[in-house]
Order: C-alpha cells, then structure tokens, then sequence
C-alpha cells in the first residue's frame, strides 16, 4: 500500500549508511545487510514516518518478503482472535465497534513481522540495477508476445519506466504486454499470453531478507 511520504528525519541513504560502511552489493544493486541492522533501519522508520504507525518501541521478530509476510500477519492476527486480516486494510472488514481493538492489533502485528523496509518504495529507492534486471524481464515478455503474434506498444524509455515504477500516477507509463493485451484484446487472450509468455518472479531481483 502505498501512501503520502512525510518529511524524514534522516534521507534514507544515511540510515543505511549508518549501519554499515563498505557493505557488500550483489548483482541487483542491494547492499548486503544482517539482521540487526535491518532491525536499526526498521526502528529508524517508524520514528521518522509519521504515518507508518508500526511501534518504534515493539522490535521485530523476523523480516519477510512480501510475498511471505501476509501469511505471518494472518497467523500473528488469529492468535489474536481475528481471521481473515492479512493486510493492514483488512481492518476495514471488521465490525466498527472492533475497528480500534483490530486496528492496535494489526500494528503490533505489523511491528513484529514488517517486510523487509529496504524493498518499499515509500522507504527507499529501489538500486538502478534492480530496476535494470526487471526492465529486461519485461522486454523478454514483450519479444515473447510479438513472435506469438500479439501486437503491443514499444517500452518506454528506461527512465520513464522507473519514474513509473516509484510513482504510480505515471502507471500507464508502464505499457506491461500483459495488460495491453486484456485492454486490446480481451480477457481471453490475456490468459493466453500470461500462458504462454510468462512474467518472471520478480521476487527474485530483491535482496535476501536476513534470518535473525
């Protein structure tokens, strides 16, 4: 979920820079960082942004991609009473005279089981290498969709399609092959390509999230 940036106390480039001072850097551009670090970076956050309500004062048991957090904050959630709660948002589905017990539940929740702060884009840029590996990925679709005889726009250019990646104002900046083709050809035909030419799992362009 992406929200309103408040003015930070430190750029995010400081905070990791005060964690470590030559950090290794793998192929995608992400520094390389041990859990008790991410766990500084984290509690740095949540002093800083106003909005993102986790508790400075609550320390993490263990950071997760964001595939894998749902389920943690639904596990964490039903030990609490509450199913269904995957997400923050999913507050929302509780009655009203709930919505505060629900809503103090979900950030503490939210407090011992974040997602991995360096791969949000509220929290920090993402490095030009990542951006450049998952631009590739989607090239390879495009081609893919061509010689299948789907006809879809160009790319755009690779600054335009990282502007787009951290502002979603410019989405449609994006042209995915994919969602030009339902827009073009149908639902039908959109299943098709997703079949026949697969997006990457671009989970694997993100940094290994640290074991505690």
């Amino acid at each position: 979920m992406r929200q309103l940036l408040m003015p930070l106390a430190l750029p995010p480039v400081l905070w990791l820079a005060a964690c470590s001072s030559e950090p290794e850097v793998d192929e995608f551009g992400w520094e390389s960082t041990d859990f008790d670090e991410l766990v500084e970076i984290e509690l740095q956050i949540r002093q800083d942004l106003e909005w993102y309500q986790a508790s400075p004062e609550i320390t993490p048991i263990r950071f997760y991609t964001a595939d894998e957090q749902p389920d943690a904050m639904s596990t964490c959630m039903e030990e609490r009473g509450w199913e269904g709660i995957r997400e923050v948002t999913d507050v929302l589905q509780v009655p009203s005279d709930q919505l505060r017990a629900a809503e103090e539940d979900v950030w503490e929740c939210m407090s011992l089981h974040p997602k991995d702060p360096r791969t949000i884009a509220d929290f920090f840029p993402a490095p030009e290498e990542f951006h450049g590996a998952h631009y590739e990925a989607e090239e390879e679709v495009r081609q893919c969709v061509r010689e299948n005889g789907w006809d879809v726009p160009d790319a755009p250019s690779f600054e335009v399609f990282v502007q787009a990646q951290e502002d979603t104002a410019l989405a449609a900046e994006l042209r995915h092959p994919h969602f030009e083709i339902l827009e073009n050809y149908g639902s039908g035909e959109f299943d098709a390509a997703q079949q026949t030419c697969p997006y990457p799992d671009t989970e694997q362009f993100l940094p290994e999230v640290p074991d505690p």
